[in-house]
Protein backbone atom coordinates (compact mmCIF):
# COMPACT_ATOMS: atom_id res chain seq x y z
CA UNK A 1 0.00 0.00 0.00
CA UNK A 2 1.03 3.69 -1.23
CA UNK A 3 0.20 6.28 0.69
CA UNK A 4 0.50 10.30 -1.28
CA UNK A 5 2.35 12.42 1.70
CA UNK A 6 1.08 15.35 -0.16
CA UNK A 7 -2.59 14.63 1.07
CA UNK A 8 -1.77 14.49 4.99
CA UNK A 9 -2.78 18.30 5.97
CA UNK A 10 -6.26 17.06 4.01
CA UNK A 11 -6.53 13.65 5.62
CA UNK A 12 -5.98 15.40 8.85
CA UNK A 13 -8.34 17.93 8.92
CA UNK A 14 -11.20 15.34 6.92
CA UNK A 15 -10.59 12.80 9.73
CA UNK A 16 -9.92 14.63 13.14
CA UNK A 17 -11.87 18.16 12.29
CA UNK A 18 -13.92 18.12 15.39
CA UNK A 19 -10.36 18.31 17.44
CA UNK A 20 -8.88 21.52 17.65
CA UNK A 21 -5.42 20.31 18.23
CA UNK A 22 -3.95 16.92 16.00
CA UNK A 23 -2.32 15.02 18.83
CA UNK A 24 0.13 11.71 19.16
CA UNK A 25 -2.77 9.39 18.12
CA UNK A 26 -4.21 10.64 15.02
CA UNK A 27 -0.33 10.58 14.00
CA UNK A 28 0.48 6.76 15.30
CA UNK A 29 -3.18 5.78 13.35
CA UNK A 30 -1.94 7.79 9.53
CA UNK A 31 1.92 6.09 10.37
CA UNK A 32 -0.38 2.50 10.89
CA UNK A 33 -2.04 2.38 7.88
CA UNK A 34 0.70 4.19 5.60
CA UNK A 35 4.33 3.35 3.85
CA UNK A 36 5.29 7.24 5.26
CA UNK A 37 8.86 7.49 5.21
CA UNK A 38 11.37 8.42 8.68
CA UNK A 39 11.77 11.72 7.03
CA UNK A 40 7.81 12.38 6.60
CA UNK A 41 7.01 11.04 10.16
CA UNK A 42 9.57 12.96 11.46
CA UNK A 43 8.36 16.27 9.60
CA UNK A 44 4.32 15.66 10.80
CA UNK A 45 5.62 14.80 14.59
CA UNK A 46 7.58 18.39 14.36
CA UNK A 47 4.62 20.03 12.25
CA UNK A 48 1.59 18.57 13.98
CA UNK A 49 2.54 17.33 17.66
CA UNK A 50 5.61 18.62 19.03
CA UNK A 51 5.88 22.50 20.69
CA UNK A 52 6.96 24.83 18.76
CA UNK A 53 7.59 28.73 19.04
CA UNK A 54 4.11 29.55 18.73
CA UNK A 55 3.09 27.31 21.51
CA UNK A 56 5.75 28.08 23.73
CA UNK A 57 4.47 32.27 23.09
CA UNK A 58 0.69 31.26 23.80
CA UNK A 59 1.61 29.39 26.76
CA UNK A 60 3.86 32.13 28.46
CA UNK A 61 1.18 34.72 27.75
CA UNK A 62 -1.26 32.93 29.40
CA UNK A 63 1.41 32.30 32.34
CA UNK A 64 1.59 36.00 32.46
CA UNK A 65 -1.86 37.32 32.16
CA UNK A 66 -2.89 34.70 35.01
CA UNK A 67 0.29 35.71 37.54
CA UNK A 68 -0.90 39.64 36.75
CA UNK A 69 -4.60 39.04 37.30
CA UNK A 70 -3.82 36.23 40.33
CA UNK A 71 -1.91 39.27 41.96
CA UNK A 72 -4.15 42.07 41.00
CA UNK A 73 -6.68 40.28 43.13
CA UNK A 74 -4.28 39.07 45.74
CA UNK A 75 -3.71 42.93 46.27
CA UNK A 76 -7.28 44.18 46.49
CA UNK A 77 -7.47 41.32 49.31
CA UNK A 78 -4.41 42.76 50.95
CA UNK A 79 -5.83 46.27 50.17
CA UNK A 80 -8.96 45.14 52.50
CA UNK A 81 -7.07 43.23 54.94
CA UNK A 82 -4.61 46.91 55.66
CA UNK A 83 -7.51 49.08 55.64
CA UNK A 84 -10.25 46.70 57.11
CA UNK A 85 -11.09 49.14 59.82
CA UNK A 86 -10.80 52.65 58.13
CA UNK A 87 -13.46 51.12 55.74
CA UNK A 88 -17.64 51.92 55.43
CA UNK A 89 -18.87 47.99 54.83
CA UNK A 90 -20.45 49.87 51.84
CA UNK A 91 -17.50 51.19 50.38
CA UNK A 92 -16.09 47.58 50.85
CA UNK A 93 -19.17 45.71 48.53
CA UNK A 94 -18.44 48.41 46.33
CA UNK A 95 -14.99 48.19 45.80
CA UNK A 96 -15.31 44.57 45.31
CA UNK A 97 -18.65 44.45 43.00
CA UNK A 98 -17.11 46.89 40.96
CA UNK A 99 -13.79 44.76 40.11
CA UNK A 100 -15.99 42.28 39.36
CA UNK A 101 -18.23 44.22 36.65
CA UNK A 102 -14.78 45.85 35.19
CA UNK A 103 -13.29 41.93 35.13
CA UNK A 104 -16.95 40.81 33.34
CA UNK A 105 -16.94 43.89 30.95
CA UNK A 106 -13.40 43.83 30.29
CA UNK A 107 -13.77 40.08 29.41
CA UNK A 108 -17.34 40.85 26.89
CA UNK A 109 -15.39 43.90 25.11
CA UNK A 110 -12.52 41.64 24.38
CA UNK A 111 -14.72 38.38 23.60
CA UNK A 112 -12.64 38.19 20.47
CA UNK A 113 -9.79 37.53 22.01
CA UNK A 114 -10.37 34.49 23.71
CA UNK A 115 -7.76 34.18 25.67
CA UNK A 116 -7.78 37.11 27.26
CA UNK A 117 -11.13 37.03 27.83
CA UNK A 118 -11.20 33.89 29.32
CA UNK A 119 -8.16 35.20 31.91
CA UNK A 120 -10.16 38.34 32.57
CA UNK A 121 -13.40 35.99 33.66
CA UNK A 122 -11.33 33.68 35.44
CA UNK A 123 -9.86 36.93 37.74
CA UNK A 124 -13.79 37.35 38.03
CA UNK A 125 -14.43 34.12 39.81
CA UNK A 126 -11.53 34.83 41.88
CA UNK A 127 -13.39 38.54 42.75
CA UNK A 128 -16.54 36.41 43.65
CA UNK A 129 -14.68 34.20 46.40
CA UNK A 130 -12.98 37.79 47.75
CA UNK A 131 -16.98 38.82 47.73
CA UNK A 132 -18.37 35.85 49.68
CA UNK A 133 -15.51 37.07 51.94
CA UNK A 134 -16.00 40.13 52.81
CA UNK A 135 -19.87 39.14 52.91
CA UNK A 136 -19.15 36.87 56.00
CA UNK A 137 -16.85 39.31 57.69
CA UNK A 138 -19.23 42.33 57.56
CA UNK A 139 -22.25 40.91 58.48
CA UNK A 140 -20.72 37.79 60.88
CA UNK A 141 -22.83 35.41 59.25
CA UNK A 142 -21.17 32.18 61.00
CA UNK A 143 -21.26 30.33 58.34
CA UNK A 144 -18.58 27.21 57.94
CA UNK A 145 -15.62 27.21 55.78
CA UNK A 146 -17.32 24.48 53.51
CA UNK A 147 -20.56 26.61 52.88
CA UNK A 148 -17.75 29.64 52.06
CA UNK A 149 -16.65 27.71 49.17
CA UNK A 150 -20.04 25.74 48.46
CA UNK A 151 -21.01 28.81 47.01
CA UNK A 152 -18.14 29.76 45.79
CA UNK A 153 -18.11 26.81 44.02
CA UNK A 154 -21.88 27.40 42.04
CA UNK A 155 -20.18 30.54 40.44
CA UNK A 156 -17.24 29.12 39.53
CA UNK A 157 -18.86 25.89 38.15
CA UNK A 158 -21.07 28.08 36.12
CA UNK A 159 -18.50 30.13 34.73
CA UNK A 160 -16.32 27.24 33.56
CA UNK A 161 -19.01 25.20 32.08
CA UNK A 162 -19.19 28.43 29.59
CA UNK A 163 -15.75 28.99 28.92
CA UNK A 164 -14.29 25.48 29.02
CA UNK A 165 -11.20 27.50 29.89
CA UNK A 166 -8.44 25.09 31.65
CA UNK A 167 -6.73 26.85 34.48
CA UNK A 168 -10.27 27.99 35.29
CA UNK A 169 -11.25 24.52 35.37
CA UNK A 170 -8.26 24.12 38.17
CA UNK A 171 -10.18 26.80 40.20
CA UNK A 172 -12.94 24.33 40.28
CA UNK A 173 -11.13 21.31 41.34
CA UNK A 174 -9.83 23.13 44.03
CA UNK A 175 -13.18 24.70 45.36
CA UNK A 176 -14.25 20.96 45.13
CA UNK A 177 -12.03 19.68 47.38
CA UNK A 178 -11.81 22.33 49.82
CA UNK A 179 -15.88 22.13 49.81
CA UNK A 180 -16.19 18.59 50.50
CA UNK A 181 -12.83 18.63 52.53
CA UNK A 182 -13.81 21.17 55.31
CA UNK A 183 -17.75 19.71 54.93
CA UNK A 184 -16.41 16.22 56.19
CA UNK A 185 -13.67 17.95 58.97
CA UNK A 186 -16.62 20.20 60.52
CA UNK A 187 -19.54 18.17 60.25
CA UNK A 188 -19.78 15.23 63.03
CA UNK A 189 -19.77 12.33 60.35
CA UNK A 190 -17.69 10.19 62.70
CA UNK A 191 -15.14 9.12 59.81
CA UNK A 192 -11.82 8.38 60.25
CA UNK A 193 -9.00 10.44 58.30
CA UNK A 194 -8.69 7.42 56.14
CA UNK A 195 -12.34 7.75 55.11
CA UNK A 196 -11.88 11.00 54.47
CA UNK A 197 -9.10 10.55 52.00
CA UNK A 198 -11.10 7.51 50.34
CA UNK A 199 -13.80 9.96 49.59
CA UNK A 200 -11.34 12.23 48.08
CA UNK A 201 -9.59 9.99 46.15
CA UNK A 202 -12.82 8.67 44.48
CA UNK A 203 -13.91 12.03 43.86
CA UNK A 204 -10.93 13.24 42.33
CA UNK A 205 -10.31 9.62 40.41
CA UNK A 206 -13.58 10.75 39.36
CA UNK A 207 -13.44 13.76 37.71
CA UNK A 208 -10.24 12.89 36.29
CA UNK A 209 -11.81 9.90 34.05
CA UNK A 210 -14.22 12.10 32.92
CA UNK A 211 -12.29 14.40 31.64
CA UNK A 212 -10.23 11.60 30.32
CA UNK A 213 -13.85 10.29 28.28
CA UNK A 214 -14.22 13.69 27.09
CA UNK A 215 -11.05 13.97 25.75
CA UNK A 216 -10.86 10.40 23.93
CA UNK A 217 -14.53 11.45 22.63
CA UNK A 218 -12.83 14.07 20.61
CA UNK A 219 -16.10 16.59 20.99
CA UNK A 220 -14.45 18.80 23.20
CA UNK A 221 -10.64 19.23 23.16
CA UNK A 222 -9.35 19.02 27.12
CA UNK A 223 -5.63 19.97 27.37
CA UNK A 224 -3.40 17.42 28.74
CA UNK A 225 -1.99 18.92 30.64
CA UNK A 226 -4.82 19.52 32.63
CA UNK A 227 -5.06 15.93 32.40
CA UNK A 228 -1.72 15.41 33.54
CA UNK A 229 -2.38 18.08 36.82
CA UNK A 230 -5.58 16.28 37.86
CA UNK A 231 -3.57 12.48 37.64
CA UNK A 232 -1.12 13.75 39.68
CA UNK A 233 -3.41 15.03 41.83
CA UNK A 234 -5.16 11.51 42.07
CA UNK A 235 -1.82 10.01 42.80
CA UNK A 236 -1.14 12.62 45.84
CA UNK A 237 -4.05 11.98 47.60
CA UNK A 238 -3.86 7.90 46.81
CA UNK A 239 -0.49 7.83 48.08
CA UNK A 240 -1.04 10.03 51.25
CA UNK A 241 -4.73 8.06 52.20
CA UNK A 242 -3.02 4.72 52.10
CA UNK A 243 -0.19 5.68 53.81
CA UNK A 244 -2.23 7.09 56.39
CA UNK A 245 -4.03 4.04 57.19
CA UNK A 246 -1.01 1.73 57.37
CA UNK A 247 0.45 4.19 60.17
CA UNK A 248 -2.54 4.27 62.12
CA UNK A 249 -4.16 1.46 61.30
CA UNK A 250 -7.62 2.26 59.75
CA UNK A 251 -10.14 0.37 58.77
CA UNK A 252 -10.50 2.01 55.72
CA UNK A 253 -6.92 0.48 54.14
CA UNK A 254 -8.20 -2.04 51.92
CA UNK A 255 -11.08 0.39 50.69
CA UNK A 256 -8.01 3.23 49.81
CA UNK A 257 -5.80 -0.22 48.26
CA UNK A 258 -8.60 -1.04 46.09
CA UNK A 259 -9.16 2.90 44.92
CA UNK A 260 -5.57 2.83 43.84
CA UNK A 261 -5.25 -0.38 42.22
CA UNK A 262 -8.44 1.07 40.64
CA UNK A 263 -6.01 4.20 39.42
CA UNK A 264 -3.77 2.64 38.69
CA UNK A 265 -5.01 0.31 36.54
CA UNK A 266 -6.98 3.29 34.58
CA UNK A 267 -3.68 5.24 34.87
CA UNK A 268 -1.38 2.35 33.15
CA UNK A 269 -4.18 1.79 30.03
CA UNK A 270 -4.41 5.42 29.11
CA UNK A 271 -0.50 5.64 29.08
CA UNK A 272 -0.09 2.40 26.75
CA UNK A 273 -3.01 3.74 24.59
CA UNK A 274 -1.46 7.17 24.05
CA UNK A 275 2.06 6.12 25.13
CA UNK A 276 2.55 8.78 27.36
CA UNK A 277 5.37 7.48 30.28
CA UNK A 278 4.33 10.67 32.93
CA UNK A 279 1.37 8.19 34.04
CA UNK A 280 3.46 5.25 34.56
CA UNK A 281 5.69 6.82 36.13
CA UNK A 282 3.48 8.73 38.57
CA UNK A 283 2.10 5.04 39.52
CA UNK A 284 5.72 3.93 39.77
CA UNK A 285 6.34 6.29 42.24
CA UNK A 286 3.36 6.00 44.60
CA UNK A 287 4.01 2.56 44.65
CA UNK A 288 7.34 2.47 45.94
CA UNK A 289 6.42 5.09 48.45
CA UNK A 290 3.34 3.31 49.55
CA UNK A 291 5.59 -0.53 49.78
CA UNK A 292 8.00 1.71 51.78
CA UNK A 293 5.73 3.26 54.15
CA UNK A 294 4.18 -0.26 54.44
CA UNK A 295 8.17 -2.05 55.69
CA UNK A 296 8.54 1.22 58.07
CA UNK A 297 5.27 0.33 59.93
CA UNK A 298 6.12 -3.46 59.69
CA UNK A 299 9.52 -2.77 61.31
CA UNK A 300 11.56 -0.27 62.10
CA UNK A 301 14.84 -1.58 63.53
CA UNK A 302 18.34 -0.95 62.46
CA UNK A 303 18.66 -4.28 60.27
CA UNK A 304 15.05 -3.46 58.69
CA UNK A 305 16.52 0.56 57.87
CA UNK A 306 19.56 -0.56 55.74
CA UNK A 307 16.88 -3.16 54.28
CA UNK A 308 14.67 -0.96 53.58
CA UNK A 309 17.18 1.80 52.11
CA UNK A 310 18.30 -0.91 49.28
CA UNK A 311 14.22 -1.41 48.83
CA UNK A 312 14.40 1.81 47.95
CA UNK A 313 17.52 1.77 45.84
CA UNK A 314 16.41 -0.88 44.22
CA UNK A 315 13.01 -0.12 43.60
CA UNK A 316 13.97 3.43 41.80
CA UNK A 317 16.58 1.85 39.69
CA UNK A 318 14.12 -1.10 38.75
CA UNK A 319 11.40 1.35 37.71
CA UNK A 320 13.62 4.23 36.16
CA UNK A 321 15.93 1.02 33.54
CA UNK A 322 12.04 0.10 32.89
CA UNK A 323 10.72 3.56 31.97
CA UNK A 324 13.73 4.65 30.16
CA UNK A 325 13.22 0.90 28.02
CA UNK A 326 9.47 1.76 27.17
CA UNK A 327 9.67 5.14 26.27
CA UNK A 328 12.81 4.06 23.78
CA UNK A 329 10.59 0.75 22.70
CA UNK A 330 7.67 3.36 22.05
CA UNK A 331 9.88 5.98 20.43
CA UNK A 332 11.52 3.70 18.06
CA UNK A 333 8.38 1.90 16.94
CA UNK A 334 6.72 5.38 15.32
CA UNK A 335 9.59 5.21 12.88
CA UNK A 336 8.32 1.57 11.94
Amino acid sequence: MTFNFQLLPMMLNHLFRKKDIVNRDDVHLLIKHSDMTDLQVSDTLHDEVYAQKTHWSSFTQLLLMMLGIGLFVAGVIFFFAFNWHGLHKYLKFGIIMGLIIAFVYSAYYWREHTLLSHCLLTGAVMSIGALWAVFGQVYQTGANAYSFFGAWLLFAMAIALVTKFEPLWLIVVGLVNATVGFYLNEVDLSLTSGSIFSLLMGINALMWLVMALIRHSGKVNVAGWFLDVLFLLVCFLTTIGICTCIFSNDAALWINIIIGLVVAGLGSTVAFREKRIYNLGLIALSSVIILTCALIDFSYEEFNILFISLFIIASVSLASYLLITLHKQWHVSIFK
